[in-house]
């Protein structure tokens, strides 16, 4: 994961982040190896689904989980590290094709952009 801040005007910060396709299947099969006991398919013993299988069943809806899981977690991070609290909700604005995204064959880009509370400093008299 590799966060950069692109811009810092005023206000205004924007973070560009952008997140390995191995990075994401290693999220996406942990996930699945998760669920492997709670899930029951026809011809497998309960627990017993290949992690394959679940790929190809699941991997679409579940990538679109982690996706959303960490444009949320890096979009704070990014903030946070900084000491900055931001005024508004932080927007993400896609760089890539989300298809090809969830189908694990992109790295994840996008730009986290929000404007940020200013410092105050309290005058002691």
């Amino acid at each position: 994961m590799d966060v950069q801040e692109v811009s810092a005007e005023g206000l205004n910060r924007k973070f560009k982040v952008t997140i390995s396709a191995s990075e994401l299947d290693e999220k996406l099969i942990s996930k699945l190896e998760g669920m492997k006991d709670q899930v029951h398919l026809k011809g497998f013993r309960k627990g017993k689904a290949p992690v394959s299988f679940l790929k190809k069943m699941y991997g679409k809806g579940v990538m679109g989980e982690i996706v959303q899981e960490l444009v949320n977690e890096t979009s704070e991070k990014a903030f946070v590290e900084r000491d900055m609290q931001p005024a508004t909700q932080p927007h993400p604005h896609f760089h890539c094709d989300m298809d090809e995204v969830v189908a694990g064959k992109a790295d994840l880009e996008y730009d986290v952009h929000a404007e940020i509370l200013p410092k105050f400093e309290p005058m002691v008299s």
